[in-house]
């Protein structure tokens, strides 16, 4: 199979899926993708199409008559792994028993099958290193991992067992692709997260603390020892980041991600060590990719969907996600199409009281994180702008920057000490004060401010003086950032069909589906 170009594709694609589609996977060629869950099992390919790549379903497991030897609850998967090895392998965890399945596409059926545990597998797992071994992790409920080779005759064989003294079940697995011998565990009623060395299966090497039960965990691909978790309290809508380096005393997380909601899933950014993106199916039917060093405020935001996200990828080494929702929509989209933080935010804050008070919020730039970026000459020096300091251009380009970015701002108040609301001064303002002849250019607004600023002061009302100062720019932060959308959207449009349904700024592929 040809294995495709996944950097440069910005176009965004859609297609239908069946309904309850809830689990995505992609091959290690990037070429074809499993869409799967309760209701769903279907193969796609990507196909590059008149320079687009589109998806084209192959095969319909669940809707096609099968061979008499797959039995039914193997077509119901609860999870599903590729092989990092063979473009053609995947594995899948039953989601009514404790079975375990190895397909291969081109026979488009199953060639293993194993009886693991007796209860529901959570999740399966390739190792990514071990291509001879074809090994997988599987957890399940009963706190028991199980480490298979597929090698050995047609059942496998459990190479290796690990055991948990909790009494609740495993929620989730992953391998550290950076030290690979190492795989850290979610168990559903412990407030820590065992890291285990396969080599050593008698007990966890040790635990990080956590301050909730945890749900999922992800190690970052580009830091050895980044561990990020997400929680299942009710309480805990965040995102960790800790530094697993192999103790079991008790830390503070290197970084707090504030979601909105209580995270479903998360995934590192393959091109960028300071990037996750999650969702949350109570919540919102966004997928947010966050900057953790400034975890206040998302990086971006994919609003491509219409319904709850039901799962999302990122394509390996790319800027690309493939997400689902429960509208049965399949979208493929390029980190450029999804809506940037600086776009639709301010940098300032505005409020004038019913007496005359003007409050004013900004940025504080007098910290380390505006100094670093003099420092390390990554902005010129007479750089002043505090678009420029915050902007995701900057902070995206600066990876010499790995602690958190503090978001604290100046609160300025101006008011009228003279108290002066005389009829002689409102008709000094009335005579003096100019609103144009009619002109609406940007140029022309910051005349009449600079001009009725400057009247203000001189009649000693610095409040007034501040509402000019304060609309010239809002203004003009607002024009700059309306060309800076209509230019990235000129960018990222390509001369596609409109999707009304999933993407509200148009511009991408639509497919048609069963």
């Amino acid at each position: 199979m040809d294995k495709i170009n996944t950097n440069h594709q910005q176009t965004i694609i859609s297609s239908a899926v069946r309904r309850g589609t809830s689990i995505l996977a992609l091959n290690c060629a990037h070429n074809r993708l499993i869409a799967a869950g309760q209701q769903n099992f279907q193969l796609f390919s990507i196909e590059q199409i008149d320079q687009t790549e589109q998806f084209k379903e192959l095969y319909d497991f669940r809707n096609t008559s099968r061979p008499s030897a797959i039995p039914r609850y193997a077509l119901q998967p609860k999870d599903v792994s590729w092989s990092p090895h063979d473009e053609n392998c995947f594995a899948t965890a039953s989601s009514t028993c404790g079975h375990l399945y190895t397909w291969d596409i081109n026979r488009l059926d199953i060639v293993n099958q194993m009886n693991l545990h007796s209860t529901i597998i959570n999740r399966t797992q390739f190792h990514p290193k071990r291509k001879l071994h074809r090994e997988k992790l599987s957890p399940c409920l009963k706190l028991i991992f199980e480490l298979t080779d597929c090698r050995i005759n047609d059942n496998g064989r459990v190479v290796t067992t690990f055991r948990h003294m909790s009494k609740e079940g495993f929620r989730d697995i992953d391998i550290n692709i950076s030290n690979t011998d190492k795989f850290a565990a979610a168990i559903s009623d412990q407030y820590s997260v065992p890291i285990w060395d396969i080599r050593l299966p008698a007990q966890p090497e040790f635990s990080v603390l956590t301050r909730d039960k945890v749900l999922c965990v992800a190690w970052n691909p580009h830091e050895r020892s980044w561990l990020a978790t997400g929680g299942t309290g009710g309480h805990d809508r965040t995102i960790r980041v800790w530094d697993a380096k192999g103790n079991d005393n008790r830390q503070d997380p290197l970084f707090t991600v504030y979601t909105f909601g209580q995270v479903t899933k998360f995934s590192w950014r393959p091109t960028c060590r300071y990037h996750i993106a999650s969702f949350t199916r109570t919540s919102d039917q966004h997928i947010h990719v966050w900057d953790i060093r400034r975890a206040y405020l998302p990086h971006a935001t994919f609003c491509h969907h219409r319904n709850d996200i039901g799962d999302f990828i990122w394509r390996s080494n790319s800027d690309n996600i493939i997400s689902v929702d429960r509208d049965d929509c399949l979208i493929h989209a390029h980190l450029s199409s999804a809506i940037k933080s600086d776009q639709v935010t301010s940098l300032f804050s505005l409020d004038v009281t019913s007496k005359g008070s003007v409050h004013i919020s900004i940025p504080n730039i007098d910290n380390d994180y505006v100094r670093s970026l003099y420092n390390e000459r990554h902005i010129p020096s007479s750089t002043t702008s505090l678009q420029k300091f915050y902007s995701q251009e900057t902070i995206s380009t600066f990876l010499k920057w790995n602690k958190v970015i503090e978001g604290k701002s100046i609160l300025g108040i101006y008011s009228n000490t003279l108290h002066d609301n005389s009829v002689q001064l409102f008709h000094q303002f009335a005579r003096r004060w100019i609103f144009g002849n009619g002109d609406k250019s940007i140029k022309a607004l910051v005349n009449i401010c600079n001009i009725n600023g400057d009247v203000a002061d001189k009649l000693n009302r610095p409040d007034l003086k501040a509402t000019w100062e304060v609309i010239k720019m809002l203004y003009d932060d607002s024009v700059k950032t309306k060309d800076h959308r209509h230019t990235s959207s000129k960018r990222s449009r390509s001369g596609t069909k409109s999707f009304h349904r999933s993407d509200s700024r148009g511009s991408h592929y639509q497919q048609t589906g069963r």
